[in-house]
């Protein structure tokens, strides 16, 4: 998966082909990026294409989730200043990190929980949001 060369969205919206919006998953271990991976493979089957690891290019319009223990919060502003839309999982949620993240341009900050309907839940509202611009 990783590696793996995908069209942007806002390329095949130009060619007149509807592309599913690319959420990529960034965590400290690959036991939970493939855990994250599958989990909002099977939310959002056929509407996202999951992928592991960074995006690869600068045109921006997908979805990073990524843990704070993955993501700091400089590196969450360079990816929000190229247009990615993130959601950070914290181990350990706190105001201030929180505060860190938003400033950063985080959309999303959420404890990292075994329940996963609010990843899910923020993760659709972020496709809503994509699909609403292009």
């Amino acid at each position: 998966m990783a590696g793996e060369n995908h069209p942007s969205a806002a390329d095949d919206f130009r060619m007149g082909k509807r592309q599913a919006t690319r959420v990529f998953i960034k965590a400290p271990d690959e036991g939970l990026e493939s855990t994250l991976a599958r989990t909002l493979a099977t939310a959002f089957s056929e509407s996202a294409v999951v992928v592991i690891g960074d995006p690869e290019t600068d045109d921006g319009g997908d979805i990073v989730v990524t843990t704070d223990g993955a993501s700091s919060p400089d590196e969450v502003s360079d990816l929000t200043e190229r247009g990615e839309q993130v959601v950070v999982l914290a181990a350990l949620p706190n105001e201030i990190s929180e505060a860190r993240y938003r400033r950063a341009g985080a959309s999303a900050y959420l404890p990292m929980v075994a329940a996963v309907s609010p990843l899910v839940a923020a993760v659709s509202v972020l496709m809503t949001s994509i699909d609403q611009a292009v």
